[in-house]
């Protein structure tokens, strides 16, 4: 029998990129000529991570609780959202983030160097260790190996407790 109390949720998030514009991930400014087009800060791993524990505990998705066409979501910051994401669902639930798994996948500029804090950043926000973040590139294929855009996924173990 399967135990009710563990869901999972997977997250998918995917942004243009343009010229002059800032990248952050986690609260972190990369050291990048292009960033994301978007309504709010367009962190693509605090989006995925919230995207993920939205859906494992079937509570819409983070378009639908922060929804683009509102002010108080504009420009707003990835880690500020994805703390308003656990606000949200432990309303109504005691929940623990168990593991986050993130991939974010960008032609330039190369994430190695960043990915230690961005673990320790996201770790701090979800109160756990079990956190992995990793990165690809597109090898010159397709939007990502363009340079038109970054996309990441996540999946996110979470337990409700009693």
């Amino acid at each position: 029998m399967l135990d009710s109390t563990i869901r999972i949720g997977h997250g998918w998030d995917r942004h243009q990129l343009e010229k002059g514009r800032a990248l952050v991930l986690m609260g972190i400014v990369i050291d990048s000529e292009h960033g994301p087009v978007a309504h709010s800060d367009g962190d693509v791993v605090s989006h995925v991570v919230s995207d993920a524990i939205l859906g494992a505990l079937s509570c819409g998705d983070i378009g639908k609780v922060f929804p683009d066409d509102k002010s108080w979501t504009k420009d707003i910051s990835g880690t500020e959202l994805l703390q308003k994401t656990l606000e949200h669902v432990r309303k109504t639930n005691k929940v623990k983030v168990i593991q986050a798994d993130v991939i974010v996948r960008l032609e330039e500029p190369r994430l190695s160097s960043y990915l230690g804090v961005i673990e320790e950043r996201l770790s701090l926000i979800l109160e756990t260790e079990n956190i992995r973040v990793t990165a690809r590139h597109g090898e010159g294929i397709g939007a990502i190996g363009r340079k038109e855009c970054i996309d990441a996924t996540s999946v996110v173990l979470v337990q409700i407790e009693g």
